[in-house]
């Protein structure tokens, strides 16, 4: 047998035509339709026999023959064996009974002496675990053709089927984010971030503190920073702007060296408890709606006025002491009080002065507030020897002369009058013509709020003939104050009376007189004090004007008597 491979194209002879039975009974293959017709042999792959073909073999014995797989020659040019085209061997089947020993159709084939085909050897194909899933080329599968003949094929091992795995179908990849939608991750993440970043420091940050101030006025009238902290034990410093304070009973006061503006203000307060070695610090916003304040300034002006200020938010209502205060455009106001009548009056010592001006002012959008501001400030002293309150005088000079603080000053009418270093001063005033006028005497200190003191002037061409017209008018009897002066305060009094006794004190003169009109016992005594000198004699009948003043003591024991303080002093003529 020749080599395995392709082999030059050799037609196939045909066996001789035989009876039908004859083909059977020789042994012999059926008539085969010729290869390319119509039913005929059809080409095969890798060794692979077509089952057609095997059908038409016999199904005991076997000769092995080779067979051409391209179709038979049809005129035109032979076409060698080459790619795509396979030549198959059959391994010889066993000699089986009826069948004859050499089938050699048209002699292609060698015969040996016996009639047989010879075979050569074959050598067995080494076969692995999966050979039966591979095709040597020339080489039948296993199974097809056995490679051992006579010996026992072993059964197939099973074909166990796979146990199906569901694999579910792949989630479809979100699509590409546009320019749009990265940058609008790119906000979300930032926000998330910084929102993240709040909370963390809000927690890991917040003080232990919890602290709130606003301002407050204290009780002269000026402002005052009042903090709150309920974590603040007694004895807490805190340092509000350079100024140091310590809290007590959950709160402090701190004086600000500059006052806070009308809105909201930032503050840094340093805390440190007790026993704490480091304070903690904390900045604190302070709004301000409204800032009233009093302003004493212009006590100095003629009259004095006392002036109370506001500044607050645009829009603001003001109602202060009883009535509406309107604000300018920048939500500024001031109400002036002249406080003349709070500052005159004669006084020996310092004495203070205090005004209170409640206000209701109602912020836009909140609720109303109420308080008052308080102003108090000390009066400078200042008392009259000489006119005294009221005077009636026939010449065109008159003797001013009083006593002030050490340090004060004096005027009238806007000009000073000279004051010793003790505070005394006197000065003689003129008066150019006849009639009545009032001067106002003026003392003031540093510091302190001025004094007044109104003298009321009244220069005439003669005292007798104005005495008897003062007699005319209607005047309260000796014994209706007599014996309750300091009832009848400020009352007019015209009497006549004899001098027991006098005495000068300086620019003044002061009298005891006993009282001859309208007395009903014999002993009606009285004290005069007149701002002027006079020379007068004992027992001497004068006719006295003037105010009561209160009552002193007499001169028995246990007695009190009316003190006046005269305008007119007039001797009577015999």
């Amino acid at each position: 047998m020749g080599p395995i491979g392709p082999q030059p194209e050799r037609p196939l002879q045909p066996a001789p035509n035989t009876p039908p039975s004859h083909a059977q009974s020789s042994g012999s293959l059926p008539d085969a339709p010729a290869i390319g017709s119509e039913g005929g042999f059809k080409r095969t792959m890798l060794g692979v026999a077509p089952p057609d073909i095997l059908d038409q073999l016999p199904k005991s014995g076997g000769h092995g023959m080779t067979l051409p797989l391209e179709p038979p020659a049809t005129g035109k040019d032979p076409r060698p064996a080459g790619v795509g085209e396979t030549q198959m061997q059959f391994s010889p089947l066993a000699p089986a009974a009826g069948l004859p020993r050499a089938f050699n159709p048209a002699g292609t084939l060698p015969l040996a002496k016996d009639g047989s085909i010879p075979l050569p050897p074959v050598n067995p194909v080494p076969v692995t675990k999966d050979s039966h899933q591979k095709t040597v080329l020339g080489v039948a599968m296993p199974g097809i053709a056995p490679i051992r003949p006579g010996e026992a094929k072993a059964p197939p091992p099973p074909v166990v089927a796979p146990e199906p795995v569901f694999m579910p179908p792949p989630e479809p990849l979100p699509p590409a984010p546009g320019p749009r939608r990265l940058l609008y991750g790119v906000f979300v993440g930032a926000f998330l971030g910084l929102v993240i970043a709040s909370v963390a420091a809000f927690y890991f940050l917040s003080s232990p503190f919890s602290v709130e101030a606003k301002v407050v006025l204290d009780p002269n009238g000026d402002e005052q920073l009042q903090v709150l902290c309920s974590d603040c034990p007694d004895g807490t410093t805190s340092e509000i702007n350079g100024q140091m304070t310590k809290f007590a009973g959950g709160k402090a006061l701190v004086t600000l060296a500059d006052p806070l503006k009308v809105g909201n203000n930032s503050l840094s307060i340093s805390l440190l408890k007790p026993g704490d070695n480091q304070a903690e610090t904390l900045e604190l916003t302070v709004p301000v709606d409204f800032r009233i304040k009093g302003d004493l300034s212009g006590l100095s002006n003629d009259p004095p006025a006392a002036r109370v200020t506001i500044q607050a938010i645009p829009g603001t209502t003001v109602i202060l002491d009883g009535g509406a205060l309107a604000l300018d455009a920048g939500g500024t106001g001031q109400h002036v009080i002249d406080v003349s009548r709070d500052l005159t009056g004669e006084s020996p010592a310092t004495a203070t002065f205090e005004r209170k001006v409640p206000y209701t002012i109602t912020p836009p959008n909140a609720a109303a507030e109420r308080g008052e501001v308080t102003m108090r400030a000390s009066i400078t002293p200042l008392t009259l020897d000489a006119p005294g309150p009221s005077i009636v005088i026939d010449s065109a000079n008159f003797m001013l002369a009083g006593r002030t603080s050490k340090g004060g000053a004096v005027s009238v009418a806007g000009r000073a009058i000279t004051v010793d270093p003790q505070g005394r001063f006197a000065q003689l005033m003129s008066v150019s013509s006849a009639g009545e006028t009032t001067i106002v005497v003026r003392a003031s200190s540093q510091d302190h709020a001025p004094r007044l003191v109104p003298v009321r002037i009244r220069r005439v061409e003669n005292l007798a003939d104005e005495a008897q017209r003062l007699k005319g008018e209607s005047r309260a009897p000796y014994t209706s104050f007599g014996a309750g002066g300091d009832k009848n305060k400020g009352q007019s009094l015209l009497f006549d009376a004899i001098v027991v006794e006098t005495r000068t004190d300086s620019h003044t003169t002061v009298l005891l007189l006993n009282v001859t009109s309208g007395c009903s016992g014999g002993n009606c005594l009285a004290r005069v004090i007149y701002g002027a000198k006079l020379a007068l004699k004992k027992d001497q009948a004068v006719t006295v004007s003037g105010t009561l003043a209160g009552s002193v003591d007499g001169p028995r024991a246990g007695t009190k008597i009316p003190e006046l303080r005269a305008d007119l002093v007039v001797r009577k003529t015999p």
